[in-house]
């Protein structure tokens, strides 16, 4: 039996299936990006988790007395992942206004559908 050790400033091959090619930890994420895009991302995560825990628990019935279909709440998390993605991707960096109408208009594609078949105002 062979034990075979790196050295640990050796480079390590990463294979084209790792997560890690593509999901940056917290802590790059948070140097890479400003302020204003770490606490949008994690207020859209946590609307994200909201979403679907209030699904779970039942609370637009049993508070509001509203039925939605599965289909309104995946086209609400589509729309909240969409504006996850816009904001997270950090490859290139747009501007702030670019971020902000890219993000809103994504939450606002994913939501319409929702809206449109509850009867809601959309404006």
């Amino acid at each position: 039996m062979t034990d075979d050790r790196k050295a640990p400033d050796a480079a390590q091959h990463i294979s084209a299936a790792s997560e890690e090619r593509f999901i940056a930890s917290t802590e790059e994420f948070a140097s890479e990006s400003s302020k204003a895009t770490v606490l949008a991302t994690n207020v859209l995560q946590a609307l994200l988790v909201a979403c679907v825990v209030l699904w779970v628990l039942d609370v637009p019935r049993q508070l509001f007395n509203v039925s939605l279909y599965t289909e309104q709440l995946l086209a609400v998390t589509l729309g909240l992942t969409l504006a996850l993605a816009f904001i997270t991707e950090t490859s290139r960096q747009p501007s702030a206004i670019v971020q902000s109408v890219a993000s809103l208009r994504a939450l606002r594609v994913g939501t319409m559908p929702a809206l449109m078949l509850t009867g809601g105002s959309h404006a």
